[in-house]
Formats: C-alpha cells, structure tokens, sequence
C-alpha cells in the first residue's frame, strides 16, 4: 500500500501527487491509515528530538482505514513525504504503524 504523509493544511500536497501516481502507475492500493491530529507548528527553530515529538504528537490512526483493510492484508507500507529534513516524520510515522511489516519511506526531496 502507498500512504502519503497527512497535509498540515488537509489539502493534497506534493506528497499526495506523487503517492496518487505511484499508486496509479503501479497499480498498488492508496491507502491512508494516518490522519492530521493538530495544527502546524513552526519546526524550523526547533531540534530533531522536538521535532519528533512535534510530529508525534500529529499524527492519529485512521479508524475508517483499519475498518477497511486490516493490519493482515496490508503488511508493507511505502509512506511518501515531500521533504525529509531531519526523518522525524518518518520516525513518528513507523511508530503509529509499527503493527505493519515493513514500512518504507521516500521523499521528493531532501532538505540539507
């Protein structure tokens, strides 16, 4: 299953459009089994382990997702993220979902 990472603004973003194209050219399933908690706070300022935190805290499971596909059919999960700056996204991401078998992310870009 391809997720991308929940927009801060719930809008589609990069990383819907580039998980929509791989799901389409691909043919694997979209799915989303993580859903935008809180509103964005700036991350610029702040260190890697408060990032993480930050993120952490953003991220809730998707119940209507789970009721549709359960943790048994869907074992590897290809997460999509516009930007990896400091992984804390990814980190958070394979925390809420570490009932999946293997969780793989990629990115459009790496910030330096």
């Amino acid at each position: 299953m391809i997720c991308p990472c929940p927009s801060w603004s719930h809008q589609k973003d990069h990383a819907y459009y580039l998980a929509k194209s791989l799901s389409d050219e691909l043919g694997v399933s979209l799915g989303f089994p993580l859903l935008n908690g809180i509103k964005k706070v700036e991350s610029k300022e702040l260190s890697k382990s408060e990032r993480l935190r930050n993120v952490g805290e953003r991220f809730i499971i998707n119940e209507k997702f789970f009721e549709k596909f359960t943790r048994a059919n869907e074992t590897q999960i290809l997460f999509v993220d516009d930007v990896i700056t400091t992984g804390a996204t990814l980190l958070a991401a394979s925390e809420k979902l570490k009932d999946f078998k293997q969780i793989i992310g990629i990115s459009l870009a790496f910030r330096r």
